[in-house]
């Protein structure tokens, strides 16, 4: 009796599961050309998962709470329908986090990546606030006193208005909230973003290409190209009456 011969793999399969594992082709070469090895690359596709799923089961409440809170400020509420970042996107971020750093020489431990702070790992759960020109300074002001009331606290505030003169790479408000605390300590951070719709446009339009490519781009030459593109985006862009002139802080 002849025995049925094993079907040949890809070598971008799976070592531990072959075509039994969730993760893809496409993701397994992406992998290989940064050096992330398999064990390394189903820690990512684990905690993406996780995250994902933290996310959800937060969203429903603070999406009611900003919903409201933009209403009665003269706002909106824009990208809801992306409020959870995907998981195809978180893990390929995390995915690349760790190729970074396989490329300058480490053997990175997952966690290490997840805890980078240039890796912002606390937007996987993301909004979009916009107002007019007119009414933005005093309207972020509202929204943040309301929030605190309602219970959340305050992360970090990334004020990218430039002053007179500054060339930026984006302009806007980046801010991050934290949920009330559980009986047990734990909250959840959120990031919730403050734009014009001027300044909405061309981060979604013009600047939106640049920034993608930006991301994972590895060599120097081609992110420096990339960066002075996204100046040039930005560049135009109109700061709102009595605008917040700082730089993040």
């Amino acid at each position: 009796k002849k025995e049925k011969m094993a079907e040949p793999q890809s070598p971008h399969t799976c070592p531990t599961h072959g075509s039994a594992c969730a993760i893809n082709p496409a993701q397994w070469e992406m992998s290989a050309k940064l050096g992330v090895s398999a064990p390394l690359l189903h820690e990512a596709y684990m905690a993406a998962q996780e995250k994902v799923e933290r996310a959800k089961k937060h969203e429903p409440q603070v999406t009611n709470d900003l919903k409201f809170m933009a209403k009665q400020n003269g706002g909106k509420m824009e990208g809801l329908d992306f409020r959870v970042k995907g998981f195809g996107s978180l893990f390929r971020k995390i995915t690349f986090g760790c190729g970074k750093r396989i490329v300058h020489g480490e053997s990175p431990a997952l966690q290490d990546v997840l805890d980078d702070p240039s890796m912002d790992m606390n937007d996987v759960l993301r909004y979009t606030m916009v107002f007019p020109s007119d009414q933005y300074t005093q309207s972020v002001s509202n929204v943040i006193e309301a929030l605190l009331d309602a219970g959340y606290s305050e992360g970090a505030m990334n004020n990218f208005w430039p002053a007179k003169g500054e060339l930026t790479t984006y302009v806007g408000i980046n801010s991050f909230f934290r949920t009330k605390c559980t009986r047990a300590g734990s909250y959840y951070e959120f990031e919730l973003q403050f734009h014009t719709p001027e300044s909405l446009e061309v981060k979604q339009n013009s600047a939106h290409l640049y920034y993608e490519e930006f991301r994972t781009e590895l060599d120097e030459k081609k992110r420096a190209r990339l960066y002075s593109q996204m100046i040039l985006c930005f560049r135009e862009c109109p700061v709102p009456d009595g605008g917040p002139r700082r730089r993040p802080g």
